[in-house]
């Protein structure tokens, strides 16, 4: 299983080649809070992203 895309153009005018061929990409991502009930307290979260290529 590969990805065959060799040209892309962005919506803002960026063009984006790839001479490569059969790659293989993968995103896993990973994200958490904490809520408490007090009204002063502030909220914590925490974000992690791999990007596999």
């Amino acid at each position: 299983m590969g990805v065959d895309h060799n040209a892309h153009t962005e919506a803002n005018g960026s063009r984006i080649e790839n001479d490569a061929n059969n790659n293989i990409q993968t995103r896993l991502g990973f994200r958490t809070f904490i809520r408490t009930q007090e009204k002063n307290s502030g909220r914590t979260v925490t974000t992690l992203n791999l990007l596999l290529k």
